[in-house]
């Protein structure tokens, strides 16, 4: 079923995809690296001014962004994801891929964890 391409519908495609097996979360996202455009619009309902948005994005910018959630989801991992809505005229978008590190220490085992978490913002300027 496909979901609104808000945070709550991209919280709830990353839930479907991590709950496929490991043969069909890897299937998926191959179609992901693939053909970023036509997962998306596979998994998302998008109007078509966000359509268009996708398909122009640069081809490097989609290849990285589509490996990026790839690595994350096969890790089992949940991608932070935000998407502002658009306010006093602004209509010029940009989307943010970043990682956040986090190291975490505990007092019982003395023992120190890393880890990266990748985070996507689509924002108005």
């Amino acid at each position: 079923m496909k979901q609104i391409f808000n945070a709550a519908g991209v919280a709830q495609v990353q839930a479907n995809q991590l709950l496929l097996s490991p043969t069909d979360l890897a299937a998926s996202m191959l179609a992901l690296q693939t053909n970023f455009s036509d997962w998306m619009n596979t998994h998302f309902i998008l109007s078509a001014s966000q359509q268009s948005q996708i398909d122009t994005l640069s081809s490097l910018f989609k290849e990285e962004l589509a490996h990026a959630i790839a690595d994350e989801l096969v890790a089992g991992k949940v991608i932070t994801f935000a998407k502002d809505e658009a306010k006093g005229g602004k209509d010029d978008k940009e989307v943010l891929m970043m990682y956040s590190s986090v190291r975490t220490y505990t007092f019982n085992t003395s023992s120190i964890q890393s880890d990266r978490t990748l985070q996507i913002l689509i924002r108005y300027r």
